[in-house]
């Protein structure tokens, strides 16, 4: 099946980096590895990286994520700043 112009992105979703929201990852490192992911697979489109995102989470963060209105959410960036507002420690 060839979703959204890239063939079986069900395959890639297995493959994506992950973050649990323990206290020993970052989740700015997580945004910049998982961008890094989707260059390597040729993954450009916003909506491609938005939809596999999720893929790329567990636990208590796929749970914030599941329960996000992301209809409002067109951009990647715009997300990625939604997400690090929510899960970014404030700096001291």
């Amino acid at each position: 099946m060839i979703l959204g112009g890239h063939p079986c992105l069900q395959c890639l979703a297995s493959d994506t980096p992950k973050l649990e929201g323990n206290s020993r990852e970052s989740p700015s490192t997580h945004i910049t590895t998982y961008c890094l992911w989707c260059s390597s697979n040729s993954l450009m489109d916003d909506s491609i990286k938005l939809r596999l995102f999720q893929q790329s989470l567990t636990k208590d963060v796929d749970e914030w994520y599941t329960e996000l209105d992301t209809t409002s959410l067109s951009h990647f960036s715009s997300f990625v700043m939604t997400f690090l507002t929510h899960f970014q420690l404030p700096t001291r």
